[in-house]
């Protein structure tokens, strides 16, 4: 490879990279902007339990519109009650991220596509499917809760995804 090519492919922002920052610039964006969400409380102070509705609550408070009738962004697996011990955003919930939410003993994962391979997590259109199986089985084993964040992602204004990917890449001039 010439220099010009290396140059290319280091500079190239490519499929995977763009998926994973918008879905990460989306969702900070969204839970960091509201009031009603802290990271950490002070040293000393009590901390604030949440709940994975409670989470939802917080992030449909930031989407015009919300709650929408009909939409894809729902819980694929555990229960609205389950206590957050933490959170992974990801695009794809897959076996290696529900691995990495057992290691680090976080409760709720949002995802950005869906869960069960088909648009609107029907199991039932992948009943025998071996990793479906697995999925589940190690959701359920473990309390983990998984919420779909696609509708209202793209609801926000301007769209998480784009106006994410687009700062990071630079390209906001051209939106």
């Amino acid at each position: 490879m010439d220099n010009h090519s290396n140059q290319q492919k280091k500079n190239s922002y490519g499929r995977k990279e763009f998926l994973i920052d918008s879905l990460k610039i989306a969702g900070g964006i969204t839970l960091l902007s509201s009031a009603d969400f802290v990271m950490a409380a002070p040293p000393g102070s009590a901390q604030k339990d949440y709940t994975v509705q409670g989470i939802i609550d917080i992030i449909l408070k930031e989407v015009p519109g919300a709650p929408f009738k009909e939409t894809v962004d729902t819980i694929k697996a555990g229960g609205p009650d389950q206590k957050v011990t933490g959170i992974i955003t990801t695009m794809f919930a897959t076996i290696d991220v529900i691995n990495e939410a057992v290691k680090r003993n976080i409760s709720f994962i949002i995802a950005h596509e869906p869960t069960f391979y088909n648009h609107t997590d029907d199991k039932d259109w992948v009943k025998d499917n071996s990793i479906v199986k697995q999925k589940q089985a190690l959701l359920d084993k473990h309390s983990i809760t998984v919420w779909r964040f696609h509708d209202y992602c793209h609801a926000l204004k301007p769209d998480a995804v784009s106006y994410g990917v687009a700062k990071k890449a630079g390209w906001l001039s051209y939106f």
